[in-house]
């Protein structure tokens, strides 16, 4: 059985930039607000060099405390700064793009429209700053938008691109005036392109990320359209019976999934495949 790695894989640039300034506080009693990525195993990582997960403000009582990749409401971050005394941000840069495009349309007299997951913290994030933002997730969705004068798109860093678009064609039609801006991150652009070229190689892909993770989720939906997938977070999940008959599988992760637990799954399929 011939394994083939997609040529991305491992931490992308933003979720290795949240990781390293949590390390910088290992060993000290800090906190993080939110899990600071979607993955199982630097979750543990943190909680093992003396980190804490605050889940709300009322928890926050660290002099430090870490804001989580996934960015923040500046309603949130103000609280913050009355509890604690050192705060280090590890937004990711394009999330950082993301809230300042949201406000510089909504200051412009924009209707903001976020292509994306309401509940996503990303996104809850921009909500709480901009309550009248419509976020729509399906292009059924779009179709049933009202008819407003002045439309701004923006999309979820980790939201797939053909779907912006084809929502953005809908939205055409429910607005005298739109604009839009890409706010999808170039990384995870790439790694769903990656991800489609893999498919088309292969008889059954492996995708590793956190349950959570909502890149790792859409390159599995892409996958899966194209040939046999399976999303895993670690090499325990994997099962010998997916293998059966399967000569070329490929491997690829999420965004925010470490090279520690890729090297594992291509050991963990190499011993299947000797089988």
């Amino acid at each position: 059985m011939e394994i083939i790695i997609a040529d991305k894989s491992g931490f992308c640039f933003g979720v290795q930039r949240a990781f390293d300034i949590a390390k910088k506080h290992f060993g000290t009693n800090f906190q993080t607000f939110g899990p600071l990525i979607h993955n199982p195993v630097i979750l543990k990582k943190i909680t093992q060099n003396k980190g804490k997960i605050a889940k709300n403000i009322e928890e926050i009582n660290s002099e430090t405390v870490v804001i989580r990749a996934h960015g923040i409401s500046q309603k949130n971050l103000q609280k913050i700064k009355k509890r604690a005394k050192n705060i280090e941000d590890a937004t990711c840069p394009f999330v950082i793009r993301l809230h300042q495009k949201a406000k510089e349309f909504t200051e412009k007299g924009y209707q903001l429209v976020i292509v994306g997951q309401k509940n996503h913290p990303e996104i809850k994030a921009i909500t709480e700053d901009n309550p009248k933002t419509i976020v729509i997730f399906s292009e059924e969705e779009a179709k049933k938008l009202a008819f407003t004068k002045k439309l701004a798109i923006l999309a979820q860093t980790t939201e797939k691109q053909e779907k912006f678009y084809k929502i953005i064609e809908i939205l055409k039609e429910k607005s005298e005036e739109l604009v839009f801006e890409e706010t999808i991150c170039n990384d995870v652009r790439e790694r769903q392109l990656s991800a489609k070229r893999l498919a088309k190689k292969v008889e059954l892909v492996i995708v590793v990320g956190g349950k959570t993770s909502s890149n790792t989720r859409k390159i599995y939906e892409i996958c899966e359209k194209i040939t046999k997938a399976h999303q895993i977070e670690g090499e325990n999940e994997l099962k010998t019976s997916w293998f059966k008959n399967i000569n070329k599988v490929g491997i690829i992760t999420g965004a925010s999934t470490p090279t520690e637990s890729l090297k594992k799954v291509i050991k963990k399929i190499e011993k299947i495949a000797k089988k």
